[in-house]
């Protein structure tokens, strides 16, 4: 809804659902001028590890999970209201359309923002959310080591 309210179709992609292979999506990663979040309450943040791994500005909605994970290395839009996931208990952050504009413009007028971001989330990446590093932390816990 915040593409269309703000006239930018022609310029925010969405895939449809469909599978993409790993060159396909990273070359839409490599497009991008960043990568926005927005979602009430993302679980494990599997886009915002692949955004920062490929060296993308996040912009993330300040609530739910994936704050841990991309504070400190991407922006924070503000939540202007909650709601309930029809027939759940999960409460989900909205996201504040005025913050969002003010953040996007943020990343776009101040190309060292966007690079200090992009270098940060890349770094964050590889250092806590990479295979090499989650695997040997996953089996020492596993293993009671």
């Amino acid at each position: 809804s915040l593409r269309e309210m703000l006239g930018l179709q022609d310029k925010v992609l969405f895939t449809a659902n469909r599978i993409l292979s790993k060159e396909m999506l990273y070359g839409l990663y490599r497009a991008a001028d960043c990568y926005l979040g927005l979602t009430g309450g993302e679980g494990f943040g599997y886009g915002f590890a692949e955004a920062m791994r490929n060296g993308l500005p996040i912009l993330y909605t300040d609530y739910g999970c994936h704050v841990e994970m991309c504070e400190g290395v991407g922006l924070p839009v503000a939540v202007s209201d909650h709601s309930y996931i029809p027939n759940s208990a999960i409460r989900i952050g909205i996201c504040d359309i005025p913050s969002a504009v003010a953040r996007m413009n943020q990343v776009v007028e101040d190309g060292g923002l966007r690079a200090s971001m992009a270098e940060k989330g890349r770094r964050f990446a590889e250092e806590h959310l990479m295979w090499d590093t989650t695997f040997g932390k996953m089996r020492r816990i596993l293993m009671g080591e």
